[in-house]
């Protein structure tokens, strides 16, 4: 295994043995199982550093020391409560958990999550598929079949998921109720106090290339007035949505000297970053879903060296 002075920065979104409705349409996560294979060879070959010391570090000039990962998860699931956490504090691992603010008490939901569970009631549940294809065509958006279609509907286009819902009797209210997919105050208060750390996911994870300049901070610095109010907490550690694809450095900019974050993370790998205080982080879950983690991780290596040689390690923004 190779090292290097920047912290491995896995991340992933859940993991549970159960089938997910939400997310099963979206993503393949791990197993219970897998998870603890991959965390037996983390600490194996490196040492689990908290954000705070990665924070303290990057403000004082300070290298951050070799050999060390920091582990993330997105989206605010209760797995990270339920199965998760207990993992992570029995093997004295530290991790950040980036939530949606929206999604907190499961007040709301995540548009991609309502694309998955329609899908799921479509296929799996006897859903009607002729009235789903004639608002998707009525609509304009049906393009090849009824699942693409469905997974092809961006935030803006939200209400029609809402419509394909009533149209088969599925109420997306009634699954935050019966399954609370999402962390719940009390839980994430519990969390800060088993001594991990909370960072912001924006507040209803729209992709930032949608929004304007504008509407991207707005994102950010409500989400962390949210989260100071609710859970006190002061430091401002930020987790884009999707990807920072395009995203320039005027927001960059804005991001730390007026939003006043103190370190943010995107989703490009192993690369670097033209702005020197971001840090990338890598997936393991969809096609790495599986496989040995050992392996894994040197074909990241062996990419980004390759990389490396064609000049292509690092995100250059505009």
């Amino acid at each position: 295994i190779i090292h290097s002075n920047h912290p491995l920065l896995p991340f992933y979104h859940t993991v549970s043995d159960l089938f997910l409705p939400h997310i099963t349409s979206l993503y393949s996560y791990k197993k219970i199982n897998e998870f603890e294979q991959d965390l037996i060879f983390f600490q194996k070959y490196y040492t689990s550093i908290s954000l705070k010391s990665i924070v303290k570090c990057k403000n004082i000039g300070k290298k951050i020391p070799k050999n060390t990962f920091h582990i993330t998860f997105d989206d605010g699931f209760k797995e990270i409560y339920e199965i998760i956490a207990p993992i992570l504090m029995d093997r004295g691992i530290h991790a950040t958990y980036f939530i949606n603010t929206d999604f907190i008490d499961n007040k709301k939901m995540f548009y991609r999550h309502k694309a998955s569970i329609l899908i799921d009631a479509l296929y799996n549940k006897g859903g009607n598929k002729t009235k789903a294809k004639n608002i998707l065509k009525e609509e304009n958006v049906y393009c090849n079949n009824i699942r693409n279609s469905i997974l092809s509907i961006k935030h803006s286009n939200e209400k029609i998921l809402d419509d394909i819902a009533d149209s088969s009797g599925l109420s997306f209210s009634n699954y935050l109720v019966e399954h609370k997919p999402y962390l719940t105050s009390s839980q994430v208060k519990e969390l800060i106090s088993s001594g991990f750390t909370i960072g912001s996911h924006s507040k209803s994870h729209i992709p930032f290339q949608e929004l304007d300049l504008e509407l991207q901070l707005n994102q950010v610095t409500d989400s962390f007035k949210i989260l100071s109010e609710k859970f006190s907490i002061s430091y401002k550690a930020f987790a884009i949505p999707f990807n920072d694809i395009g995203i320039g450095k005027k927001f960059f900019h804005k991001l730390y000297n007026e939003a006043k974050v103190d370190i943010y993370f995107g989703t490009a790998g192993m690369k670097k970053d033209d702005i020197k205080d971001n840090f990338q982080r890598f997936h393991l879950e969809n096609r790495f879903v599986g496989r040995n983690i050992e392996n894994v991780i040197k074909e990241k290596y062996v990419n980004i060296i390759f990389d490396r040689a064609r000049n292509r390690d690092t995100i250059i923004r505009k």
